[in-house]
């Protein structure tokens, strides 16, 4: 009865171990879910400018392409619209806001779904009206030529040479002693970082961003402005741009 016994019960701690093992198999690709993720989902804004919010969409487990409808609502009455960029196996969302001066003091909540034949996935971000304004300064201006003509000189092909393709996007409101000055071209976002000090340390920074993508691909510094000596070291992009 004993040998019975023993005999049984390796057989069954030899089904739990395989089962064990099939479900360690199998278990990932049956949990397969998809993921939505901001670069950033608070960030500030202000009348007159165009808020821009960034997402990546894909699945969690493995690599598939995603086939369904992205949708975006707001909790306020505002003006937005949205673009989608199509990758591989995910999908880059760019979300622009237009608050006005009714706006202020809201905070407004963004919501983002996609719906495919399988689920349905939602995801928020809220972005607050604050009262603030921007200009582009004349300075600016000549550090961002600094920088669009090193890039047409030394990676041409980024396509963003002579400054002629960029719309200023805004300011990041409520930042002074380093300004963030977001610009716009048809498949790129540059953000030009500046340190609002005297040389030595008036640095100067740009990251540059493939719309299509979450994370900088390119960056390089100015040391220090002021100094005069406005030569440019490329340096390791940050994992996102500043909002």
């Amino acid at each position: 009865m004993n040998k019975k016994l023993t005999i049984l019960s390796v057989i069954v701690l030899a089904l739990l171990s395989v089962s064990g093992v099939l479900l360690g198999v199998f278990q990932p690709w049956n949990s397969n879910e998809l993921i939505i993720d901001y670069s950033h989902n608070e960030i500030f804004s202000y009348p007159g400018q165009t808020a821009w919010l960034v997402a990546d969409i894909r699945w969690s487990n493995y690599q598939s392409p995603i086939d369904g409808t992205i949708a975006v609502s707001t909790s306020h009455i505002i003006d937005f619209n949205f673009e989608v960029w199509s990758n591989d196996y995910s999908k880059t969302v760019e979300i622009f806001l237009f608050p006005n001066e009714t706006h202020l003091g809201d905070i407004i909540s963004v919501q983002l779904s996609v719906t495919t034949s399988s689920e349905f996935i939602t995801r928020n971000a809220t972005i607050e009206v604050v009262n603030w304004s921007s200009v582009i300064i004349p300075e600016v201006s000549q550090m961002l030529h600094c920088f669009t003509d090193y890039l047409l000189e030394n990676h041409s092909s980024y396509s963003l040479g002579e400054n002629a393709s960029l719309t200023f996007m805004g300011i990041i409101p409520q930042f002074l002693v380093v300004e963030h000055y977001l610009f716009r071209s048809t498949s790129w976002e540059l953000t030009l970082s500046r340190h609002v000090t005297h040389s030595p340390d008036d640095w100067v920074k740009i990251y540059l961003r493939a719309r299509n993508a979450i994370q900088p691909i390119w960056a390089a510094k100015i040391s220090s402005w002021g100094s005069g000596n406005h030569t440019l070291f490329e340096i390791t992009p940050p994992e996102s741009v500043f909002r």
